[in-house]
Formats: structure tokens, sequence, C-alpha cells
């Protein structure tokens, strides 16, 4: 298993709209992507650093993949579908990772 992480940093002159987030994009990305090898999505909204000052990142979503290439061939068939909403919720460029589970 793998988990995609794309993260939002926050910004004080960007906008997110976190409703949007999960009541449109999410379903989409679940609906889109659920027969291909995607297992759970969470997606996590900061609140604060550890000693309660503004958080550095806006969100933060976590989706999981059987594989490398179950993500690689649902990219290829729904990428651009779902890259083509970001601008519907948010300004900020996310940053992508590929991640292994280690635990």
């Amino acid at each position: 298993m793998i988990v995609a992480s794309v993260i939002y940093p926050k910004f004080a002159d960007k906008r997110f709209d976190l409703d949007y987030y999960v009541n449109v994009h999410m379903p989409m990305v679940r609906t889109l992507w659920k027969d291909m090898g995607m297992g759970n999505a969470r997606v996590l909204h900061g609140m604060a650093d550890v000693g309660g000052g503004e958080p550095t990142v806006e969100v933060m979503c976590l989706v999981e993949f059987e594989s490398v290439e179950a993500l690689d061939r649902a990219l290829k068939a729904h990428g651009a579908q779902i890259l083509g909403d970001v601008p519907n919720f948010t300004d900020i460029e996310p940053t992508l990772q590929v991640n292994a589970v280690a635990l």
C-alpha cells in the first residue's frame, strides 16, 4: 500500500474553500477512483501549530492506493478532471508526494 499526500500550505493572502473541498471535490475523487485501487482518503484541516500558533498547512489530504501502479492508472484516467477542479476551491498550489507506508 502507498499513500499519496496532497498538502496545501497556509497563506494569509490565499483562499481555500473547505466546504467545497469536502462536499464536492473529495466526493468526485472518491467516485472516480474508488474502483481504481483507491482505499481510504482522509482530509486533515490545520488548526494550530503545537504551540497554539497559526498552522502552516491549510489542508492535507492522505489518499491510500494499493500500489504506485494503481495511482498512476487513476491519475492517467481522471487526473486532468480532478486537477481541473482545483481552481474551484483554492488558488494555492499543493505539494504532491507519494509515500511508502513504513509502519
